[in-house]
């Protein structure tokens, strides 16, 4: 059953557009789509034809009732001139998809910063050469999400008050001023309502199931958690 419906959208994009594909031998046959199951690589030689085909994915989906799971998704563009990754713009369900950076490029352009700069300064120790290369191949999202909290210059409202982008810098929720910190952990409504419960206890999971997965099935690990 399962094919029948995911052979839909394999014969749509094989057989409606395959000008929009790449040519991955010295053939005139341009690729592109490869599938295996419900996971789909799209293949295409310039960013435009990729959205296309995107666009026709996001048709499908809403045609099959299905939803895609973006936070599994990447992209990969490589310049022909430079031989090196960078970011195709590419959307899925209007929402940017990760996509494979330069690293060199983006912990070249993030040490020259004058503020977000400072948690990756290096020195002779092997710990912050270490926490440099692991920042610097994290998602985008995430990777400036991680530098500005670091540096407390993400929007929250203190600082989108001091930025005289809001009229007031206090929290929607409760009233107090809104500072990173007020975010992160310390709002009375988000502890009242157990929200940074639900984050910790998510957090600790993953941690629990990384450690059962990879020790010794003789070693004990314990975990606070409820459940």
């Amino acid at each position: 059953m399962f094919n029948t419906v995911i052979n839909t959208l394999v014969d749509t994009i094989t057989k409606c557009y395959p000008h929009l594909g790449y040519s991955l031998t010295s053939s005139r046959h341009r690729t592109n789509l490869l599938q295996y199951a419900d996971d789909t690589l799209l293949i295409a030689d310039v960013p435009s034809s990729c959205k296309t085909l995107l666009g026709v994915i996001e048709d499908w989906l809403t045609w099959s009732g299905m939803k895609d799971n973006l936070p599994k998704c990447v992209s990969l563009a490589i310049r022909a001139s430079s031989g090196k990754p960078y970011n195709p713009d590419l959307t899925l369900d209007q929402e940017p998809t990760p996509y494979i950076v330069d690293t060199e490029t983006r912990f070249s352009h993030s040490t020259n910063l004058s503020v977000q700069n400072q948690p990756l300064k290096d020195n002779t120790s092997r710990a912050p050469r270490l926490w440099s290369f692991s920042v610097a191949t994290l998602p985008e999202r995430v990777f400036k999400f991680g530098l500005n909290s670091l540096t407390d210059t993400l929007p929250h409202n203190a600082n989108l008050h001091l930025w005289r982008k809001l009229p007031s810098p206090s929290c929607k929720l409760c009233g107090q001023r809104q500072t990173l910190l007020h975010v992160l952990n310390a709002c009375p409504y988000a502890l009242q309502k157990r929200r940074y419960n639900t984050r910790h206890d998510a957090i600790l999971q993953a941690i629990y199931a990384f450690l059962v997965k990879h020790l010794p099935s003789t070693t004990s690990v314990t975990a606070d958690l409820h459940d």
